[in-house]
């Protein structure tokens, strides 16, 4: 029997072939097996096969195309965003005094992904947001990289906004010791084995390109107010603008050797109340003049060694600090031999003279503190920057236009919120557990495992089961 080709009709195509109108006529596979049947062309003949007879869909050319069902996540993360949201609750009503309250949502949601997630970072908030309880406590928000830069880009254009804000927080620690100190951004790395005496004096020997001037308040242990500055430097200009713009009268200034020259120190403005703190070279003239090494009493420990300090009053009405460190540690000491070999001075002589001031950082000033708080406004500066430079930048250029400065000051804004929610929910934790002594990460590690979840889209939300150390920690934490 001669093989039938695909263009002659069988009896199964014949029979549907009655069926058809308008001359439809039967597809032809390409893959060279018969067709299994008459498939309709014009959208006015779909439809569907019931009992043996083909029933024709009411289908118009012009009718919409039905959309794809948007896939629910009924699991999400929970406990960090819980936390964050219980320390940081009252930034959302400091947001709607300056933002209209759609500005301040998005502002508030996009500072709690930050604060809740190691991994989150501007501008990819899409996938977090949706995976995340904050898409329930703040819904139907555009996270998508595109509509986030368009926003920080509207955030950034009007710095009046930002200034009113940063104006008002600094009004509700008028009560408070203000720190005032500056830094610069890195959005790649963080600069490694550094000792604790160059971390305290501010020694950054990494190229950055963003500054970044902030005010902190030593009572509430939180960033109180923050301006960002494009370019790879910050000087006593910038000091005075920033203090100026967002009228700090009474603070505690440290005049960083990396950041800033003397001008203010030297020469305050008449009736000026703030505090200044410069560094002084612990081999300087003025210090051995003085007899400032030597006869340290004991004020703290660091790393379980103690910390020697000594304050000393000079005829100029000046007052000289000295911190000083038991002994140095191994990464403290090659710390300082490959800065030593990196600027072209290292040699054994050099080095031997050099080791007694290893572990020692000294100050002046013309206020008069005590030793205490001024090693730990110095000590715990390394927290800060940490707290302030972890995460969140949008990425830093190194050639900047009007677009990308308002896309940034808008980014530095949000970075700000997480900051402030991460300073207070990590206050939470010492003031809840003040035994445990555990660390933000620590916390949020045990708490990523506190999920809700819902059996169903209509459901309710639901606790997930977690590990004991996890729940007994939401438990003590009131989340």
């Amino acid at each position: 029997m001669p093989k039938k080709t695909f263009n002659e009709n069988t009896d199964s195509q014949n029979a549907v072939s009655e069926k058809k109108t308008d001359g439809a006529a039967p597809q032809v596979r390409s893959s060279g097996r018969p067709p299994l049947g008459f498939v309709p062309t014009d959208p006015a003949l779909a439809g569907r096969m019931m009992s043996g007879e083909f029933i024709g869909f009411d289908i118009d050319d012009d009718a919409p195309k039905p959309r794809a069902r948007k896939k629910r996540i009924l699991v999400k993360d929970y406990g960090e965003a819980a936390l964050c949201h219980k320390a940081g609750s009252g930034l959302m009503q400091e947001l709607m005094m300056a933002w209209p309250p759609e500005d301040a949502r998005m502002l508030y949601a996009m500072a709690l992904l930050l604060a809740s997630s190691d991994e989150t970072v501007i501008p990819d908030l899409s996938l977090p947001y949706e995976t995340s309880f904050v898409s329930e406590l703040y819904q139907g928000l555009d996270l998508s990289k595109e509509a986030v830069i368009a926003f920080l880009r509207k955030i950034g254009d009007d710095e009046s906004l930002i200034r009113k804000f940063m104006s008002r927080r600094l009004q509700s620690f008028s009560d408070s010791v203000l720190i005032v100190d500056g830094m610069l951004r890195s959005a790649d790395h963080e600069p490694e084995g550094l000792s604790q005496d160059q971390l305290m004096s501010g020694i950054c020997p990494v190229p950055l390109c963003l500054g970044v001037m902030y005010a902190w308040s030593f009572d509430e242990d939180e960033p109180a107010a923050l301006w960002p500055y494009p370019g790879s430097f910050l000087n006593d200009s910038k000091a005075a603008e920033f203090m100026a713009d967002l009228l700090i009268e009474d603070a505690i200034v440290l005049l960083d050797k990396g950041f800033f020259t003397e001008v203010l120190y030297r020469d305050p403005a008449p009736h000026d109340r703030r505090a200044y703190i410069a560094p002084l070279d612990a081999g300087s003239s003025v210090a051995v003049r003085n007899n400032l090494l030597g006869g340290e009493e004991q004020i703290a420990e660091h790393c379980g060694l103690p910390v020697l300090g000594k304050k000393v009053k000079t005829k100029g009405r000046e007052f000289l600090y000295c911190f000083r460190f038991s002994a140095a540690s191994p990464a403290e000491t090659a710390a300082a031999s490959q800065l030593s070999m990196a600027q072209g001075r290292f040699s054994k002589a050099h080095f031997g003279m050099a080791a007694p001031f290893l572990s020692t950082v000294c100050f002046r000033s013309k206020f008069d503190m005590n030793l205490l708080p001024l090693y730990e406004i110095f000590a715990g500066r390394k927290d800060r920057e940490q707290l302030i430079n972890e995460r969140g930048s949008f990425p830093i250029t190194a050639s900047w236009n009007d677009d990308s400065y308002c896309i940034a000051m808008g980014a530095e804004l949000v970075n700000f919120l997480r900051s402030v929610i991460a300073a207070r929910a990590r206050n939470c934790l010492l003031k809840t557990l003040p035994e445990k002594k555990l660390s933000l990460k620590e916390a949020f590690r045990l708490l990523s495992r506190y999920k809700k979840v819902k059996t169903s889209a209509k459901a309710e939300w639901e606790s997930a089961v977690m590990p004991e150390a996890a729940s007994e920690l939401a438990g003590k934490l009131g989340i």
